[in-house]
């Protein structure tokens, strides 16, 4: 991964995300290291490997509706 920088922001219900030499390749990475950080804390708090693999999981899902959603919004329908 060559050098990048992400910042993300949360205002109210508004997260923003602001990069810098960073292509998909490396966001995609570190959300990766973002899921890592993520489960490992989660078992270090008591959950379940199953529990934290389900989590996870319903983000990732989840995260992929809104990336369908908008790619049917730039295509002009909606769904």
């Amino acid at each position: 991964m060559k050098d990048c920088n992400v910042t993300l922001t949360v205002k109210g219900d508004k997260v923003n995300l602001e990069g810098e030499n960073i292509s998909m390749v490396e966001l995609t990475e570190l959300c990766g290291a973002l899921q890592v950080m993520t489960g490992v804390r989660a078992l270090a708090l008591g959950s379940s490997l199953d529990d934290v693999k389900d989590n996870l999981l319903d983000v990732h899902l989840a995260a992929m509706r809104v990336v369908e959603d908008q790619e049917q919004a730039m295509k002009g329908g909606r769904p």
